[in-house]
Order: structure tokens, then C-alpha cells, then sequence
């Protein structure tokens, strides 16, 4: 090894020269490749970094090299600047995954691998090339001590895969332990940032694996909305129905963590195909993405728009209940057919910036980081807006109600750290007093990742609670 490749090389000589020796004997690539590329694979600033060294075998070394060597060359020839590969044993124990370029070629990747791959072991490393970086995913089948889970079981050496036990070092380990044990009593995810080596901001997760299931691609669209990648993202399956996230950046500011750390602590609650969109689209966060969800939910169920002339009409057939009724339904078509979902989607993506204001104006109310800013110059700003700049009466009234969500909240969870649910208490007054003519105490709406639903309320002790009704068409 000269002096030059020494330098930067994860693996001292010894090392380094039986990997190259282990390579020439399978015989895919010639001395003269290896001599160019093994230099830059091996290489701290360019190749897979140290730590992939410190717990990898040489034997797997060797075959991760030539899977990504060739995934480089089929880049390189195809032309593009990524390509999506899988390399899988027949025995569906273990896979790799290689991916570059586009965003949308990284989730596809990881998509496939929350598929297919569920409850495996994940090991991804991003190699440091400037040219054409590329994300490889190791997986395996975790084998623990204890073969049937066990969720009283928070012992980390009985439930975690055993490799894990041999490759990593006690401090790991122990850090592992004191996450798990952080999670005992939480159904929400549990996240801890500390510094990592090589001046590294880690990230790790505990969460229940009911709510992991597509973990892996949200995190990648949180992540790349403050345009960071990580060197490195592990996921360890426990036998206790949990799952620990880590995930390792180059040093990140503290200002970032916060806003990371707060849109991390959500993404369980709800699909990604529900806020990805709003992310991709639009540039919101993650906040912005869920508060845009409840707020057109609650427009969609409440949005009303009564005017003189309906309102002349409803006073004369009051005493012809069926001809009222009609003339009910036929409104309630008009309306949900004007302000359905999409057609609300379209507001949001036509006027971000108001909506980026209605939710400020909703965060200085309820964020504990904003309650010293005042609410009601966002308030203004948007109400001002609205009037001034939106044209269409459509996307008007979506706006004005997005911005009476805000304005009636009274109470909410968005802001805690563990929450399973969204949930937002609302001044029983937001609704109309033609179509409900007494006053409810309260409406709390409460979203899941699963479902949405209303409890209402007349009283401020009243029984009952959400009730359940599965749509025919889910």
C-alpha cells in the first residue's frame, strides 16, 4: 500500500492487501481495476467510511465491493446518474440493495425494501463519491436468542439479532440498552440525538413495529427536506415488537435537531402518500404537511356556505319537512362536490405561502418554542391576504376556513413529543347554527394513521367517545 492510499485507507496494510489478494482470486476484476478503485472503496472521504470497516468481515467486504463495483459500471454505461439494483441469496435471508440519483430512485429502493423485507435487519451505507454517491442497503434475517416474541422481554442482549452482539462494541451496546429501557412505559417513538464519532450527529429511535412499517422511506422524505443524507442508517428489529432507528449526519446545527426531531415524532401518525405530496410539491414540513391534513379534513366535514337566498328558501318549506330535506341534500352535493379533498388540495398548492401563514398563526398559538411571538399579526397577514390576493370564491372560502381551524382550536397534542393520535379541541361554536341549531360544548377531532373521527360533546362531563365505521370502499 503507498503512502497516499495509506493515508485515507479505513484498513491498515495487512488488511488491505488480503482483501485485494481475496478479490484477484474470484477473478472479476483485474489487478490493474482494483489498484484504481479498491483505494477510493476503502477510503475514509470517499469510499464507505470507517465504521463499516470496524464492523464488517472481510469475506462480506469482499462481496459488498464487487456488488457495488458492478452497480457503478452499469451506471456508468447506462448513462445515468443511478440505478436501482437487487442482489438476493435463494434462501430470502439475506439482500442487498443499491441505489443513486434522484430522490425518487431512493424511495422507490426503499419502498420495495419495506415490501419485501420486512422485520430484517438494515444496514445502509452512502459512499462518499462527489461524482455519483450511492446508497447501499444490506439486509438480513435477524436471528436473537429468543425464537417467539416476547414484548415483556427488554433484556437488549436476548431480543437483539446476535451478529449485532458480536460486530458492535460494548458502548453500543449499552446505548441500545439505555434506549430500550427508555421505551418501556411509551407507545410513542422515543428519540435521543447525541454526538456521534467523527463529529456525527446520531439520531436514534425506538418505536413499536406496528408503526414501523414504512419508517424507512418517511424518514428519507423528512430528511431530505432539510437537504440532509445520512452517511449511515441502521434498523435492528427487537423480539419485544420493537424496533431501534439509527441514523448518523454529518454535524447538524442545533436549530435543524429541534425541527427534525419534532417532524420525526410524527411521521408515525400518519402515511406517507398523505403528506408527501405537500413536502415534495409544495416545500412544506412536516408539521406544516400534518396540520394541512387535519385542517382539510375539518373543512371537508364542515365547510358551509349559506347564502341569502337558501337561507329565504329553507324558511319557506319549513313547514314541508320532505321538500326541505331534498333541498338539503341537494346543497350537501353542491358542497361536497366544490370542496371535496382534491379540490382543497389544489387550494393549498395554489396559495402556499397563506397556508405557510395559517399554520404560523396555529404554531405561535400552541408551540411552546413560539408562544412569546405574537399570533395575531400571522392572523392578520393571512386574513389580509385572502381578501386581497385570492380571486376565485372557491379557494377563497377553503382559505378562510383553514384559517377559522386555527382560530377555533382551543386545545391540542400537536406540540408533545409522544402522542398515538393528532387530536384538536374546537370551540363548539364553529358550527353553523342553521344545520345544528344547539351549540355543542366541544368537537375534538382526532386523526390516526389509520382513521379520523369526532367526538362531540354537550356537556363538560359527557359519555360516548369515537365510533368506528369502516368505509366499503377500504
Amino acid at each position: 500500500m503507498n503512502q497516499k492510499v495509506k493515508e485515507t485507507n479505513c484498513l491498515n496494510s495487512n488488511e488491505y492487501d488480503n482483501l485485494k489478494k481475496m478479490l484477484l482470486k474470484r477473478g472479476i476484476f483485474s489487478e490493474a481495476m482494483l489498484d484504481e478503485q479498491l483505494p477510493i472503496f476503502c477510503s475514509d472521504t470517499e469510499g464507505m467510511g470507517a465504521y463499516y470497516f470496524m464492523t464488517t468481515s472481510l469475506d462480506l467486504v469482499a462481496e459488498h465491493f464487487e456488488s457495488i463495483s458492478c452497480a457503478g459500471i452499469l451506471s456508468e454505461s447506462s448513462g445515468e446518474l443511478g440505478h436501482n439494483i437487487e442482489i438476493s441469496n435463494n434462501k430470502g435471508s439475506s439482500a442487498i440493495f443499491i441505489a443513486g440519483g434522484s430522490l425518487d430512485n431512493i424511495l422507490s429502493t426503499e419502498q420495495k425494501i419495506e415490501q419485501m423485507y420486512h422485520g430484517y435487519r438494515l444496514q445502509s451505507y452512502l459512499t462518499q463519491s462527489k461524482i455519483n454517491p450511492l446508497r447501499v442497503y444490506f439486509l438480513n434475517k435477524p436471528r436473537s436468542k429468543i425464537k417467539t416474541n416476547d414484548s415483556e422481554e427488554f433484556d437488549i442482549r436476548k431480543i437483539i439479532d446476535q451478529d449485532f452482539l458480536v460486530s458492535t462494541m460494548q458502548e453500543t451496546r449499552t446505548r441500545y440498552q439505555q434506549l430500550l429501557n427508555a421505551s418501556k412505559h411509551s407507545e410513542g417513538p422515543v428519540i435521543e440525538v447525541t454526538d456521534g464519532r467523527y463529529g456525527e450527529t446520531r439520531i436514534m429511535i425506538c418505536i413499536k413495529q406496528e408503526y414501523a412499517n414504512n419508517y424507512l422511506s418517511q424518514i428519507t422524505t423528512v430528511t431530505n427536506f432539510y437537504q440532509l443524507r445520512s452517511r449511515r442508517k441502521y434498523i435492528e428489529p427487537l423480539a419485544n415488537n420493537r424496533v431501534i432507528v439509527s441514523l448518523y449526519f454529518p454535524g447538524i446545527s442545533e436549530n435543524i435537531i429541534h425541527n427534525l426531531v419534532e417532524d420525526l415524532s410524527l411521521i408515525h401518525l400518519m402515511r406517507r402518500e398523505n403528506f408527501g405530496p405537500f413536502i415534495i410539491r409544495a416545500s412544506f414540513n412536516i408539521r406544516q404537511a400534518f396540520f394541512i391534513h387535519a385542517a382539510s379534513t375539518f373543512t371537508h366535514h364542515f365547510i358551509s356556505d349559506f347564502d341569502s337566498e337558501y337561507v329565504a328558501i329553507t324558511r319557506v318549506l319549513r313547514d314541508y319537512p320532505e321538500q326541505l330535506g331534498a333541498l338539503r341534500n341537494i346543497r350537501n352535493h353542491y358542497i361536497k362536490s366544490n370542496y371535496s379533498e382534491e379540490r382543497i388540495f389544489e387550494t393549498v398548492f395554489r396559495y402556499p405561502e397563506i397556508v405557510k401563514n395559517i399554520y404560523g398563526y396555529f404554531s405561535r398559538r400552541f408551540n411552546p418554542y413560539r408562544v412569546k411571538e405574537n399570533p395575531q399579526e400571522l392572523k392578520d397577514k393571512a386574513h389580509n391576504d385572502i381578501q386581497l390576493l385570492v380571486q376565485n370564491d372557491i379557494d377563497k372560502a377553503i382559505l378562510k376556513w383553514f384559517l377559522l381551524f386555527s382560530d377555533k382550536t382551543l386545545k391540542t397534542n400537536f406540540y408533545f413529543k409522544q402522542k398515538m393520535a393528532l387530536s384538536f379541541r374546537m370551540d363548539g361554536s364553529i358550527v353553523n347554527k342553521l344545520e345544528y341549531p344547539e351549540n355543542p360544548y366541544a368537537i375534538i377531532l382526532i386523526l390516526g394513521k389509520e382513521f379520523s373521527g369526532y367526538h362531540v360533546r354537550f356537556r363538560p362531563i359527557a359519555r360516548g367517545g369515537i365510533r368506528i365505521i369502516r368505509s366499503n370502499d377500504k
